[in-house]
């Protein structure tokens, strides 16, 4: 395997990875809002308090998340340009070494 196919791999991995912490930090907002609600009925107005703090984090979380996915889809996409303009000059050094050039 070449070290192209070996970094996309990896970032592909990494995408996979991030999409599930993202995933994690949806469920995590949603456990803590549906047990802030609990706690307001149980007259916990101090832990469900605690538990909406704790959901805000999650979506805090999830924010940054997504900033980081945001950054590493730019990094990715330049990474791929710079590979397909390194096949582009090396097909055409290929042409002119071999005196085709393509017409």
């Amino acid at each position: 395997m070449d070290e192209p196919d070996r970094l996309t791999r990896a970032r592909e991995r990494a995408a996979q990875a991030k999409a599930r912490e993202l995933a994690a930090h949806r469920r995590a907002e949603k456990l803590h809002e549906q047990a802030a609600e609990t706690l307001e009925r149980l007259g916990r107005h101090d832990l469900a308090q605690a538990a909406r703090e704790r959901a805000q984090c999650s979506r805090e979380l999830h924010a940054e998340a997504l900033r980081e996915q945001g950054e590493a889809l730019r990094v990715h996409a330049e990474a791929l340009r710079t590979h397909v303009e390194a096949l582009r000059e090396q097909a055409e050094a290929g042409e002119r070494a071999t005196g085709h050039d393509g017409e």
